[in-house]
């Protein structure tokens, strides 16, 4: 029996090594493994970590892209807004610019009509004066002083013959005295004086009238050309009375070469005389 407890003793001491092995290894694969779940543990939290981060990244991320597509959405609905407002200015350029256009076009219609209206005033005006000079060359010949000027020939050749006074009693100084027997007194009747009594710019439209006569008569005298550019709206008419005219003045100028001097032409020659009636209707005026 002590053989037998002996082997049974030594058994199980050999069955407790093995055990106490077994458990070492054990122990040992369990510490490896808590050392393999803390190293999983950190990695886990780690991955935690940086998930959280990328998180609120993500987050700011789409704050500041919410931010950005707000601001612009902002911007293009104030672009838009710009947009209405410049596309209502340009309308309403375009309409005043339209109004302008309008405007100026009735104007130089107006205008147009007014210059055409005045023209033909004046155009009659100069048929007027020319048929009336026509007709008053056919009564009292005329030098060649007259020919050259006739606006400014007329009134000293009334003048030699008469000498105009208000009828109100205004002095009247003689003309000369080298015809004291020629000159006649006469009074002013109311039409005359109330010619006097015209404003300026009457006389200035009238000083216009002779000038633009003068010049007309010139273009006569020159050629037809001239004429037909000074006077492109008158009748063919006025122009053949033109040349009706200059032609009697010029047999006018060939008679009185072979006639004795007038009463007119002795006061023209006289340049004394011819100041002195002028002064007198100056008085008189």
């Amino acid at each position: 029996m002590t053989l037998k407890w002996k082997e049974g003793k030594s058994q199980w001491w050999k069955e407790k090594a093995v055990l106490l092995q077994n458990v070492e290894t054990e122990k040992d694969k369990i510490l490896k493994l808590s050392a393999e779940v803390l190293r999983l543990e950190q990695s886990v939290q780690e991955e935690r970590a940086q998930r959280q981060g990328l998180c609120a990244e993500l987050a700011r991320e789409r704050d500041s892209s919410l931010v950005q597509v707000s601001e612009g959405r902002r911007e293009l609905r104030e672009l838009r807004a710009a947009l209405q407002v410049v596309q209502k200015d340009k309308e309403q350029l375009q309409s005043e610019k339209q109004e302008m256009l309008s405007y100026a076009r009735r104007l130089e219609e107006r205008l147009e009509k007014v210059a055409d209206e005045k023209w033909s005033e004046v155009a009659t005006g100069d048929e007027d004066e020319l048929v009336s000079g026509t007709t008053g060359s056919l009564d009292s010949p005329l030098s060649d002083s007259e020919d050259e000027s006739p606006e400014d020939m007329r009134l000293p050749a009334q003048l030699g013959r008469y000498s105009l006074c208000d009828n109100r009693g205004a002095p009247c100084t003689p003309p000369s005295s080298r015809e004291p027997a020629r000159t006649v007194v006469i009074s002013q009747p109311a039409p005359i004086a109330a010619q006097m009594a015209q404003p300026p710019e009457e006389t200035s439209s009238d000083s216009e009238a002779e000038d633009e006569k003068a010049v007309l008569m010139a273009a006569v005298q020159n050629g037809g050309e001239e004429a037909s550019l000074l006077l492109p709206e008158l009748s063919s008419a006025v122009y053949e009375v033109a040349r009706t005219f200059v032609a009697l003045k010029s047999d006018t100028v060939a008679q009185e070469n072979a006639v004795p001097e007038s009463p007119v032409l002795d006061c023209q020659e006289s340049p004394q005389h011819t100041e002195n009636q002028q002064a007198t209707l100056s008085t008189c005026r």
